[in-house]
């Protein structure tokens, strides 16, 4: 099928060229790229008081307008309050600026995700990874697993795929589809999201 290019998202015309100290000749110094939220951020993010959450991430953004984390932030409270569109117009900013950064990228799924798109209707700078739930998945649970002698939770096998692009499945959607894989097994019937590959002695 042909994909309709009248879909696609475009970056605003205007570009800005950043003067971040975490961009230089093209390396980047992650260390710069530290979170912080203090208490009002928390107890915002915990009431859902996501307008306030928008302006007191505004603020923090204006005091430190080079910082990355308090972009993301403010990012990240567009979102939680469906304000998709202002969220799609920032992000592509920050995205334009910082392309390498996942965490700019992962929140523009975020965005394209909750207005019924997907990374396909967006014109990137850099296209992120988009890990769906499918064979090669499964396949690259068994791979991590079978040198394993000790069984695996099913979060530290889901945190395998974390660092590696967007993952659009929960553990729990990884688990279910684990279990109904002949190749893998439970290690306790009363635990079972300690998993393990099937050995031989499970053979007899």
């Amino acid at each position: 099928m042909t994909k309709n290019k009248t879909r696609i998202i475009e970056f605003p015309t205007k570009t800005e060229t950043s003067s971040h100290p975490v961009i230089k000749d093209g390396i980047k110094n992650f260390d710069d790229y530290e979170g912080y939220e203090d208490e009002e951020y928390f107890n915002l993010l915990e009431e859902k008081d996501y307008p306030g959450l928008i302006q007191y991430c505004k603020d923090r953004a204006t005091e430190n307008p080079c910082g990355l984390y308090a972009k993301a932030n403010l990012g990240k409270a567009y979102i939680l309050n469906s304000n998709y569109e202002k969220a799609l117009s920032y992000l592509s900013e920050c995205h334009q600026q910082y392309p390498n950064i996942d965490e700019y990228q992962h929140l523009l799924l975020d965005v394209l995700f909750g207005m019924g798109m997907t990374e396909d209707d967006y014109d990137w700078s850099k296209k992120p990874v988009v890990l769906r739930l499918n064979k090669d998945i499964i396949d690259a649970c068994y791979l991590y697993l079978r040198p394993k002698r000790k069984p695996r939770s099913i979060y530290d096998i889901h945190n395998e795929f974390v660092f590696k692009g967007y993952v659009t499945f929960t553990p729990k959607d990884l688990l279910l589809e684990l279990l109904d894989d002949q190749r893998f097994i439970a290690d306790d019937p009363e635990d079972q999201e300690m998993l393990r590959v099937v050995r031989k002695k499970d053979l007899k």
